[in-house]
């Protein structure tokens, strides 16, 4: 931002993260107006808990918004949503501790200015825009595949947004967490 800034580049202002980036009042907007149908909250076990407004209003490892979910559950601990099910139409929730996860499987790996590596990796991963990077392993299943196996559990990794692998301030790559 600071070398965009110096060069007065318009792009120096802009927020660095956004919803739908061509939807400027976010992606919600996009969705004003249809017939986005409700559909249920349900726990692991499949139990229905309560009833969502649209599956498009939720994200894993949310815990806002799920409205009864919470009081259906005793009243107890928290509970966050762990999965969507588009095709059930349905909000899976469980408790916090059920979000957090050692082993990811990542595809569409793009390695930046090396070859695919053919042995385990030691590095940093990011898997959230806002997340500390976490220490990890690597392992290469395919040319552009690989299980990633974190030296400390995750907190909510979701299939189809990237994990990004450093070594030190060094991009070596990043790809697909796969569901």
């Amino acid at each position: 931002r600071r070398i965009a800034q110096e060069q007065a580049l318009p792009t120096s202002i802009n927020r660095s993260s956004r919803d739908i980036c061509f939807a400027q009042e976010g992606y919600r907007a996009l969705f004003a107006g249809s017939s986005v149908p409700p559909g249920d909250i349900v726990d692991v076990e499949g139990r229905k808990i309560g009833e969502h407004n649209g599956i498009f209003n939720y994200t894993i490892g949310q815990k806002k918004g799920l409205g009864t979910a919470r009081q259906m559950s005793g009243g107890g601990e928290p509970l966050y949503v762990l999965r969507i099910e588009p095709k059930e139409n349905r909000i899976v929730v469980a408790p916090l501790n059920l979000l957090y996860k050692k082993e990811i499987q990542v595809e569409k790996i793009n390695y930046v200015g090396f070859e695919p590596p053919d042995k385990p990796l030691l590095v940093q991963t990011r898997i959230r825009y806002r997340q500390p990077d976490e220490s990890a392993t690597l392992i290469p299943v395919s040319e552009d595949g690989a299980i990633v196996i974190f030296d400390r559990p995750v907190f909510a990794p979701t299939a189809g947004q990237f994990a990004v692998f450093f070594c030190g301030r060094l991009l070596l790559g990043g790809g697909v967490i796969k569901g």
